[in-house]
């Protein structure tokens, strides 16, 4: 991010005033005596004092008005012209002698490449004049000197070191950015850009064989003529004049303006610093023939010997308007130089008054002159110049480089990796293209959706979805498929039903293929009403419930969804949720969730999901409990986990896109809207966070198993965090310092998606596109110089394997048994339970119902257990007795399971007992699930106590109070007075349920449960106070109450007493 600063107002401009006038305060009475010398001595100035200038008498003395700078100014030309050699006597009467060389147009300006007589006839100066629109018409080379009427305000643009000379400032060769000269004639200036001696047309100039010293001088004698020749034009205003350079033009823009007090503004880019900051105050690169070599042959590069600086050339530009544009990683010229040096040269501005026209900006770049802050400086030209602009928009063209890909073959060498891990790829074009979303079938075929149409492609049903297949199991792909096509913007798809749901925004399809030729024959519509304004917010991240549901993301425009096959349903609000659809009847249920792209199970059926910039986010609980009774200080359902914050550092090792610098300049400088992340750095943090996916393979070290890994397509990684438990929530903390799990020289490496894989690994999905950005997130002069379709013909997978990883080939479930399928429900891999999971539910076989029961009870692999819950559910095999059991399990995953599950069976009187026999729960989770369930249950005294002790034991912690709030609903007025009368139960406990409480109270006999609680907590008449403070706060008619103003005069009775 750039910093603008005027300067003259620093702290370092007052101390060096204050320095003036300590100065004058101990000068005798008349001022005729020395300040640092004794009368009669030649004393020695001081290149960064400006409050002295030296005496006829060679004493210094105190600058206290305008004429004391004068002289002082006098003597700064005297020391340049020590160094550069004597500016020669002007020959004004010398004719401009012009001849044109070629008359162009570049658009609506007319070029002029001509030269003129310099000091004499034989020495000319190559330059371009550029006429604006305007003038482009009258002005030609047949008639430039007698062209009279309005007249303009005109620059003397200086070019840059380059073969090319002045024509760089045409933006014909060079560097980006260097085009200033082209743009000002766009913007109605008249504008001359001469060849410095040595460049351009002045190519073969010989130094030895001029009357001049210094290549410096020469071309302040250049530039003076230029300046007289566009002042003798008739279309020139000479009252209105400027100059610009950068870097060799930067500073000579410098000298030429200090020389020619007709500049009333100067501009240097990259231009200058002290010379003691100037690679360390090794002056050498000043001293060739084009530059200075008096530095060298007459000062020997001594610092302290020269007999100027640039503190006292920038003061001589005062009280003119002066910007210098210094980045903050100029190589050639430190800035902090410049930083020093400026509050020096503004204690002469304030002098003269024109402290606003002293200007440092400061652009977060190398050696560059960027756009945006070009048209910052052309609007200081405009202002100060009082020039009214043509129209213009500058071309960012050049400053937006196409990045060319990487041949798949090649792309391996790209990446840099975690120790422990390498990567393999697996698939790429032409054999899969534009991957966005992944699902294993049961026979580890891979249905990959292509979306084509990315990003703003949206009527042309360009999508696809592809089947991969490895025909020889060496864990490479080498079967592609096109399994149907014609969809726009598909984003989700998972197997399921012996074919695919696939989303396709406002659309999910159920699309099969029925005669084993992997080709699609069957498509139908099953739900429809997703919303699709946001290409980056669609719905997408399909996977398998634990409870036989399929779950996705609605993402950011959720919409309002109804089932076609089923038109008597209603339809369904999914805006800011998730949903969940059972396969089967394809019954849609809103879920708690709201991230953007990406969501994810836990072995344990916790859900997190992902957006841009807040990568890492849990859903804590299930929101649909909050409708029974609303908590008004319910704790939030999706919350963020990562430790070091939504947007948190990222350590990406490719270069960062051109456009993502020039759009956060221009967001950062006002020139264009739009949210400035980072600190107005364009990278270096989470901004395109996707795909969070939980590792639950088993091909890892089992202590990575849990892992969450994230992608950011924005800077080519894939990042890891650890998930650690604190409470019912997890925080998510970095694991790898100072680097990422994978990260990619190639900014076309996209991981938009994550799978845990058939073979133990995680599958890595790679779009593999040049740019990966909302369109109108992408101002219009940078979009209309990038191509958004690039790489539409282009996508990659990887795996992420341990070292050393030996590859295994996928067994193809749809030929197992179901004994076969309930035995992989104890398989360490997560594909193998969840797929058998689904098979198990889709054949409804009820010969494994026995088998079920039997893993619940005599499994020792928990996670088995788990599934077995979901097994038996999904066959309606789930028993009270199921419940009793599961309810006691060891492991605090199959109980918070078995609690969930317990709910179906809820009126069955052992199954409550055992729930409510739960209070004394130890995890927090379960405890968590425990809460909300029992809310579930028949009222009764049973249930209230059980919530009370809940709410006594973990009181402390916000999700379990608000799941015991929404359970007690009516009964929580009951509840108050035990709870605010027990040791050890935490104050906000008490007054959440006070005001959940009082909101319930409607006359003087509902204020009984608050009379009993200040009966209760009597001997802490504080607490007393703010129990009556929130009640009034949560029930504002509840103060009008008779009983409650006695309670309320009682208590300040009892305060007095």
């Amino acid at each position: 991010m750039f910093r603008f600063v005027c300067l003259c107002l620093s702290a370092a401009l007052c101390h060096m005033e204050m320095a003036v006038s300590l100065c004058a305060q101990d000068s005798p009475a008349g001022g005729s005596a020395s300040v640092a010398t004794a009368a009669g001595a030649t004393a020695r100035l001081n290149h960064a004092d400006l409050s002295v200038y030296r005496a006829a008498d060679g004493t210094l003395q105190p600058i206290r008005s305008a004429a004391d700078w004068q002289q002082r100014r006098q003597q700064i030309l005297e020391g340049m012209q020590r160094a550069m050699g004597p500016l020669p006597q002007r020959n004004t009467a010398l004719p401009f002698d012009v001849r044109v060389v070629e008359d162009r147009r570049l658009g609506a300006v007319r070029r002029l490449t001509l030269t003129i007589a310099v000091d004499s006839v034989t020495d000319r100066l190559p330059l371009d004049l550029y006429v604006p629109a305007a003038l482009a018409d009258t002005v030609t080379g047949e008639n430039l000197t007698g062209v009279s009427g309005k007249k303009t305000a005109a620059i003397l643009a200086l070019h840059p070191t380059g073969e090319a000379g002045k024509r760089i400032v045409a933006g014909e060769a060079g560097r980006p950015g260097r085009q200033y000269g082209l743009e000002l004639a766009q913007r109605g200036y008249v504008v001359a850009a001469p060849d410095y001696p040595s460049f351009g047309d002045l190519g073969a100039y010989d130094f030895a064989g001029d009357a001049y010293q210094s290549g410096t001088m020469k071309a302040i004698v250049n530039h003076l003529r230029c300046t007289d020749f566009l002042v003798s034009l008739g279309f020139v205003d000479g009252s209105r004049l400027g100059v610009i350079g950068h870097s060799l033009g930067g500073h000579n823009a410098i000298f030429h303006a200090v020389f020619d007090e007709r500049m009333q503004a100067i501009v240097s880019s990259c231009g200058w610093c002290p010379f003691g900051d100037y690679y360390g105050g090794n002056v050498t690169g000043w001293t060739s023939d084009r530059y200075m070599p008096l530095l060298k042959t007459e000062y020997g590069l001594k610092v302290e010997d020269l007999p100027f600086d640039f503190y006292e050339l920038t003061a001589a530009l005062a009280p003119r308007t002066f910007v210098s544009v210094s980045p903050l990683e100029d190589g050639n010229f430190d800035v902090r130089g410049v930083q020093k040096a400026i509050p020096v040269a503004g204690s002469i501005y304030s002098l003269l008054e024109a402290r606003e026209k002293l200007i440092l900006m400061t652009p977060d770049c190398g050696h560059d002159f960027p756009a945006d802050i070009r048209m910052q400086v052309y609007r200081i030209l405009d202002q100060t110049l009082q020039h009214q602009p043509d129209a213009f928009e500058p071309d960012y063209s050049l400053e937006l480089p196409r990045i060319a890909a990487t041949a798949p073959a090649d792309a391996l060498q790209t990446f840099e990796v975690a120790p422990g891990f390498q990567l393999q790829q697996t698939a790429a074009e032409p054999l899969v293209t534009d991957p966005v979303a992944m699902s294993y079938d049961e026979d580890g075929r891979l249905f990959v959706v292509e979306m084509r149409d990315y990003s703003e492609q949206d009527k042309e049903h360009l999508g696809v979805v592809r089947v991969l297949q490895d025909t020889n199991d060496d864990g490479v792909f080498d079967d592609s498929r096109e399994f149907a096509k014609g969809l726009s913007w598909p984003t989700a798809i998972i197997a399921a039903n012996g074919g695919v749901f696939v989303a396709a925004a406002p659309d999910v399809f159920f699309i099969r293929d029925t005669n084993g030729d992997l080709q699609a024959d069957e498509q139908t519509l099953v739900f429809t009403g997703f919303a699709r304004s946001n290409v980056q917010g669609l719905i997408n991240s399909f996977h398998w419930g634990p409870d036989n549901r399929i779950y996705g993301s609605a993402s950011t425009v959720g919409g309002t969804v109804t089932c076609p096959v089923h038109p008597e349903r209603a339809g369904l609000e999914c805006r800011g949720r998730d949903f969940s659809f059972d396969p089967r009847t394809l019954e849609l249920r809103a879920e708690t969730g709201g991230g953007q792209h990406g969501m994810s199970f836990d072995d344990w059926g916790h859900r997190f999901v992902s957006a841009n910039s807040d990568h890492a986010q849990q859903i804590v609980y299930a929101d649909h409990y909050l409708s029974r009774s609303p908590v008004a200080s319910a704790a939030p359902p999706r919350i963020s986990i990562a430790v070091d914050g939504g947007q948190a550092p990222v350590f990406r090792i490719s270069p960062v896109e051109p456009w993502r610098i020039v759009r956060t300049r221009l967001r950062a400088s006002g020139l264009s809207k739009g949210l400035v992340e980072g600190g107005g750095r364009p990278a270096g943090y989470f901004t395109g966070a996707t795909g969070i996916t939980i590792y639950r393979g088993d091909a890892w070290p089992a202590e990575l198993k849990g892992v969450a890994i994230i992608g950011d397509v924005g800077s080519n990684i894939v990042h890891r965090k650890r998930l650690t438990a604190d409470g019912v929530v997890w925080r998510a903390g970095r694991m790898d310092a100072g680097h990422e799990l994978v990260a990619s020289k190639d900014i076309w490496f996209r991981p938009v998606q994550y799978a845990n894989a058939p073979d133990g690994c995680l599958q890595i999905l790679d779009m593999y596109r040049e740019v990966i950005e909302h369109p109108a997130s992408l101002p219009p002069e940078i979009k209309r110089h990038l191509d958004l379709t690039s790489g539409r013909d282009r996508g990659r997978l990887y795996r992420l394997a341990p070292t050393g990883y030996v590859f295994r080939a996928t067994p193809r479930l749809s030929q197992a048994t179901t004994a076969s399928l309930v035995q992989l429900l104890e398989h360490a891999n997560a594909w193998h339970r969840d797929t058998a999971s689904r098979l198990l539910y889709e054949r409804q076989d009820m010969s494994a119902v026995a088998l079920l029961k039997s893993l619940l009870r005599n499994s020792e692999q928990p996670l088995a257990r788990f599934h077995a819950i979901g097994g038996l559910q999904g066959l309606g095999a789930f028993t009270a007795d199921d419940a009793i059991v599961a309810l006691g399990d060891g492991a605090a995953g199959v109980r918070e399971r078995a609690v969930l599950a317990a709910e179906g069976l809820r009126e069955q009187p052992a199954v409550a007992a055992a729930l409510l026999g739960m209070q004394s729960e130890s995890d927090s989770r379960v405890l968590l699930q425990l809460a909300f369930t029992l809310g579930e249950l028949p009222a009764s005294a049973e249930r209230q106590q059980a919530l009370a002790k809940i709410l006594l034991q973990r009181g402390d912690d916000r999700w379990i109070r608000t799941a015991v709030l929404s359970s007690l609903g009516s009964s929580v007025s009951e509840v108050l007075p035990q709870v605010a009368g027990s040791e050890g139960v935490g104050v906000v406990a008490v007054l959440e349920l006070t005001d959940a409480a009082a909101r319930q109270v409607s006359d003087d006999a509902g204020l009984e449960p608050l009379r009993k609680a200040l009966a209760n907590v009597n001997k802490n008449p504080s607490l007393q106070v703010r129990i009556l403070q929130a009640a009034a706060a949560a029930n504002g008619k509840i103060a009008k109450l008779p009983g409650f103003q006695q309670m309320s005069e009682g208590l300040l009775a009892s305060a007095r007493r």
